[in-house]
């Protein structure tokens, strides 16, 4: 009986580690990330669109499944290559 409470207490404790540190690389993971404002070419203007990424893996696009790629603005305008959230 008290070898069953010791392995409990343990097997208690090494779950709550695990899961903070879990937690911990997640939410790093979401902070490494910046939000921006997302614009479309249209004609000589850029009109917004959607917020995206500044990093990360597929590019921003109107659509989740596709359509026109979305770009941050900068200086020249909006050709900044941006990713989907």
């Amino acid at each position: 009986m008290k070898n069953s409470k010791i392995m409990l207490t343990v097997a208690a404790f090494a779950l709550a580690i695990t899961g903070a540190f879990a937690t911990s690389a997640a939410k790093k993971a979401h902070a490494a990330s910046t939000i921006v404002p997302g614009y479309l070419h249209n004609g000589v203007e850029c009109e917004f669109k959607a917020q995206c990424n500044e990093s990360g893996q597929n590019l921003c696009t109107e659509t989740p499944v596709g359509g026109a790629q979305i770009f941050g603005m900068d200086a020249s305008g909006c050709a900044t290559k941006l990713f989907r959230l």
